[in-house]
């Protein structure tokens, strides 16, 4: 009877710790850019061109970039990927297809990826 009264005591006191564990909530996720910064790019004088990115294929590092004039673009056309807060990559336009450009981007592990939404913007040269 003592065993079992002491192996009771035991299981209670094992049993009835508090474990805390302490959740960190997930990053958040990218803002797209906004209608704000487009108009603002549109109207800066360095700037020819701003389009918004469409699709993302990150297994081949390829954009969809849509509402942009087409025939502003080039192929081989270095252009600027920009997110909400600014952050830029730097991608190529690989073709041109009616008024879609298909652009692809290099990026370092530190880089978050392009998403929907983000604008790619031509420079004037």
């Amino acid at each position: 009877m003592r065993n079992f009264l002491a192996a009771v005591l035991v299981a209670l006191l094992l049993g009835c710790q508090q474990t805390t564990t302490r959740m960190t909530p997930p990053p958040p996720a990218p803002a797209p850019a906004s209608v704000d910064l487009r108009k603002a790019l549109e109207s800066d004088p360095t700037v020819a061109a701003v389009g918004v990115v469409e699709a993302v294929d990150p297994t081949s590092r390829m954009l969809q970039v849509t509402g942009v004039a087409a025939e502003k673009f080039r192929e081989g056309d270095v252009v600027s990927v920009m997110d909400a807060s600014g952050v830029v990559l730097t991608a190529h336009v690989l073709s041109i297809k009616s008024s879609a450009l298909h652009v692809d981007y290099a990026m370092s592990k530190a880089q978050r990826a392009p998403a929907k939404g983000d604008l790619v913007v031509k420079f004037k040269s």
